[in-house]
């Protein structure tokens, strides 16, 4: 067992250290003593929850490093005819697209005419893996952030993707009336505010998949799961990813009469 100080050590360097080589090395600690000691850590040790701010930050800049670089590279492939997004994406994408599969165990996509995906950045292999192996006619992606927006544009733009669209848009003052299935990204925030809004104005029969982290990656991720909306109630959870999240599904609760 890692003890706390040692932890608090590595915590407090994350202003000096690579925000890919900190995260990474926080998440090999969490993996080896499993999710179990880590929520027994925090809970013995809340104070280690004040690095959280700049964790968040320090994971959002390797996220958007990653994934800009990986737009950057899908756009420099030229292609005549039908495309396979995940086929063109890098090492680092093609792990977390292929990640992305435990949604097709956990979610109906048939008969599904609109999916929306908040917060989606500027590489969104989640839509990727859905626009691979769905019909969905209308899937689209928002996120506050209008570079981001930007990059899933000329994406958009350079391979003819006709059935996706993105807007610059606050998930939390998102209509999600139409959509039959809403995506939540780990980064999203703040999370449990668009997860009510979700509840407040999607249809009865939504299907909800939200990233979540556990253990020590709350540490840099909002969990929608511990403060979740009482009209919503969790049905799975995927398997966990080597940043410390996964997919946590979610529906409204039966309501009794």
């Amino acid at each position: 067992m890692i003890a706390p100080t040692e932890l608090e050590n590595l915590l407090a360097s994350s202003a000096n250290r690579d925000p890919v080589e900190l995260i990474e090395e926080i998440a090999q600690i969490a993996r080896t003593i499993g999710e179990d000691a880590c929520d027994a850590l925090l809970a013995s040790n809340p104070e280690l929850l004040k690095y959280a701010p700049a964790l968040t930050q320090a994971n959002r800049q390797r996220v958007q490093k990653q994934e800009t670089e990986e737009t950057e590279r899908m756009l420099q492939h030229r292609l005549n005819g039908p495309v396979v997004l995940g086929a063109l994406l890098g090492k680092s994408g093609r792990r977390d697209y292929d990640r992305v599969s435990d949604i097709f165990q956990n979610i109906d996509f048939n008969n599904c005419s609109r999916l929306v995906m908040v917060g989606c950045g500027p590489s969104p292999v989640s839509i990727f893996q859905i626009h691979d192996r769905t019909e969905i006619p209308d899937i689209l992606a928002i996120d506050v952030a209008p570079a981001a927006i930007g990059k899933v544009r000329a994406l958009i733009e350079h391979f003819g993707l006709s059935r996706i669209r993105a807007e610059v848009c606050d998930g939390r003052e998102f209509d999600y009336r139409s959509a039959g299935i809403v995506v939540v990204a780990n980064m999203v925030s703040p999370k449990a505010a668009v997860v009510s809004q979700i509840a407040d104005t999607a249809p009865i029969a939504v299907q909800i998949a939200v990233r979540d982290p556990y253990g020590l990656g709350v540490l840099w991720a909002e969990s929608a799961e511990r403060t979740l909306d009482p009209r919503l109630e969790v049905i799975g959870k995927g398997h966990p990813g080597l940043s410390l999240s996964r997919d946590v599904y979610i529906k409204r609760r039966i309501q009794e009469c």
